[in-house]
């Protein structure tokens, strides 16, 4: 039957998927003598399967690839399973480069965050645990961006962030190792997901071209000349500037100098001066709701490594 049917498994126009994708859901175990029988055109290989599918020998008369009955029922009347792989449920396995993250640098990368709203938990009899999550969506380019920027400044190692107040030795221990950011692998991550996922190759990110832009930062002035009055020399006793980079969404990290030492010495020399050194930053994130657009697929990068198999894909009922 898989023989017969091997033209509604085998990936088409509407249902194409890359190379890459598609050897996520190749068979390459046992498959008895089905080779020998099949043509060059209905090849095994072709076919969008289970990797985890088994072919079972029960005697020398009976032997094939194990299914279950909705899906046999569906290849019997010549139409797809409604819930088959080749229906545009191609989710792909999670390569290396993503396992390997931690928490907190696979939320670097989401594009689209989840944030806790509220969760009540009942006892008794009917223990149950309710709440709700809202979404909130960040621009993929500033994220490639922010992920850049920490390689342009030779942040080229571990990035710890700390809580503060009273702490133990073994909590510091854990802050260090769940809330660090390795910047090698964090750009490893960001290179396969602009390669390989489908939500990122439509941004069409040049990371060469994007670290040109951001070694040099553009200083935007955004100051209002006025005329000095007496009575109001408030304004010229107080000095205040943003530096922003070309995405208009960092932080003002080195404040336009040649380097973060120099920065670092003229923020001190400010101090000093008696100046109140703050910094801003904008994430310019957007509310949005888990079943629009592909935001689901977003909000999960390693269920959905390569964006697809969301709710929005094309499949035949």
């Amino acid at each position: 039957m898989l023989q017969e049917s091997s033209d509604l498994l085998t990936p088409e126009m509407w249902n194409s998927i890359p190379d890459e994708l598609a050897a996520c859901y190749k068979y390459t175990g046992y498959v008895g003598t089905y080779n020998e029988t099949a043509t060059e055109e209905s090849s095994i290989e072709r076919l969008i399967l289970s990797p985890r599918a088994s072919y079972v020998v029960q005697r020398p008369s009976a032997e094939g690839f194990t299914c279950c009955a909705t899906c046999k029922a569906s290849l019997k009347k010549g139409t797809i399973p409604k819930y088959a792989i080749a229906n545009n449920y191609h989710f792909g396995s999670p390569p290396e480069c993503l396992l390997e993250l931690t928490e907190v640098e696979i939320a670097m990368l989401t594009p689209v965050k989840t944030y806790g709203y509220f969760f009540s938990y009942t006892g008794g009899r009917q223990k149950q645990l309710k709440g709700s999550l809202a979404y909130y969506k960040v621009d993929i380019n500033s994220i490639a961006r922010a992920a850049m920027h920490l390689d342009v400044l030779g942040l080229n190692q571990n990035i710890v962030v700390l809580l503060y107040g009273k702490m133990t030795v073994n909590q510091q221990m854990r802050a260090r190792e769940r809330c660090r950011i390795r910047t090698d692998y964090l750009l490893k991550a960001l290179e396969w997901l602009i390669s390989n996922n489908e939500e990122w190759q439509k941004r069409r990110i040049n990371l060469e071209e994007m670290k040109h832009q951001l070694v040099n930062p553009l200083v935007v002035n955004n100051s209002i000349s006025v005329e000095g009055e007496e009575g109001n020399s408030n304004i010229e006793q107080t000095e205040c500037f943003q530096v922003f980079f070309p995405d208009g969404f960092m932080s003002a990290v080195n404040g336009g100098q040649e380097s973060l030492e120099k920065f670092n010495e003229l923020l001190q020399a400010a101090s000093r001066s008696g100046y109140d050194i703050g910094i801003k930053s904008n994430l310019l994130k957007e509310s949005v709701s888990d079943f629009r657009d592909n935001n689901l697929v977003n909000a999960c990068v390693l269920q959905f490594p390569y964006g697809r198999g969301g709710m929005h894909e094309q499949r035949i009922i």
